[in-house]
């Protein structure tokens, strides 16, 4: 059996991460793959947890006590490997693999070009900490090769010590999709566009706007963005001049996504840096087609004309073509949403993650092994 305690910041149901570790716990054999987890979670999550079979320790959320639990449980218990998720837990896990002499894997759960703290010179100090600390891992999982490709470039970490494990998913939509009608017009029923994203730059909602305003040249559309962040005011004034704004939903945060994406008939990620995207796979799970940005790891998730359409990143002609060809040709729109959804069942499910990451760790940790198997030789060979 292989042993790992996973270290992390905070914890709640709502995020990749701990759903992530709950797929993880739930599709894996326990007789070969124990896990706790160690982070600042709500009770909530907590029983989530041990539902799953994992046994949950919550601490205050600094640097200090994080280190001193996570010595404490590698005193009380047996672990194989220290694992850790994000920038807090990276240095705490760090450490602790040192003192108690086990490996340590980092996990990056999106592209590090896309955390890059601001230039103060307290960040800078920060960075450089983390990019030498990251470089003596014994392994890093990323969840998608676009993530892989972020790490070597910006960080350093050599390429053979990197494992890709895609990210888990499941469907939010549990009811039957409504049909897709050929002429949408005739039925008075415009076409349903479709995003989920936090309203930032990188997520590039701008260029969905502006295709939704091509697009009703032609067909009657509306775009339903579910999300907040920062740039909701900017882009709402932006769908005013596009002269969409009536035509634009901006649906706020929500946890109803399986009634979205019952909803809608296309799904779009404008996205220009996705270090995995799962309500891309969501809405493929639903059956509905998907029209991605060719950025990040979109490209990963899908082939392009096959199980969704890939579009040029930023240009809102060519996605407003795409979206007219599919409102107008329903039946290759059925053919895209049925095999996208065939394709994530096979290739996101949370059993071949589960499968996937322990041949992962297992490899990591039999490359620590011969490593320091090196390691010893060398010294008593100059002893």
């Amino acid at each position: 059996m292989t042993s790992i305690l996973h270290i992390t910041g905070g914890l709640t149901l709502v995020g990749g991460t701990p759903r992530k570790l709950l797929y993880l716990a739930q599709a894996s054999d326990r007789t070969l793959l124990r896990n706790h987890i160690l982070c600042t979670a709500t009770d909530e999550i907590a029983r989530e947890f041990a539902t799953a079979g994992v046994e949950t320790t919550c601490t205050r959320g600094d640097p200090l006590h994080l280190t001193a639990t996570a010595l404490r449980l590698t005193r009380a218990r047996t672990f194989d490997v220290i694992a850790t998720h994000f920038n807090l837990a990276l240095g705490c896990g760090a450490l602790v693999a040192r003192i108690k002499g086990l490996p340590w894997v980092h996990h990056e759960h999106g592209p590090y070009d896309a955390h890059r703290p601001a230039g103060t010179a307290r960040a800078w100090a920060g960075e450089q900490i983390k990019k030498r600390a990251l470089r003596h891992a014994d392994g890093v999982i990323a969840n998608s090769n676009y993530t892989a490709r972020t790490v070597v470039s910006g960080v350093g970490v050599d390429e053979n010590r990197i494992h890709v494990v895609h990210c888990p998913v499941v469907a939010r939509s549990q009811g039957t999709r409504r049909v897709n009608e050929p002429n949408r017009t005739a039925n008075n029923r415009p076409l349903v566009v479709g995003h989920v994203g936090g309203l930032i730059a990188a997520r590039d909602q701008r260029t969905a706007i502006l295709a939704l305003a091509e697009v009703r040249r032609q067909i009657d559309a509306k775009l339903l963005i579910v999300g907040d962040g920062p740039l909701r005011n900017h882009l709402e004034r932006y769908s005013v001049e596009c002269g969409v704004a009536d035509h634009v939903n901006f649906a706020g945060y929500r946890t109803d996504l399986g009634e979205f994406f019952n909803a809608i008939d296309l799904y779009v990620n404008p996205a220009v840096s996705e270090g995995f995207g799962i309500a891309n796979v969501e809405a493929m799970l639903a059956g509905v087609p998907v029209l991605l940005a060719n950025a990040g790891a979109h490209a990963e998730l899908i082939r392009d004309r096959e199980t969704g359409v890939l579009f040029e990143p930023g240009n809102a002609m060519q996605l407003a073509g795409a979206i007219v060809d599919l409102a107008l040709h329903p039946v290759l729109r059925a053919t895209i949403g049925d095999s996208g959804k065939d394709h994530a069942g096979l290739s996101f499910s949370p059993q071949k993650f589960s499968d996937n990451y322990f041949q992962a760790i297992n490899a990591i940790l039999n490359d620590s092994a011969d490593i320091e198997l090196k390691r010893m030789t060398r010294r008593a060979v100059s002893g």
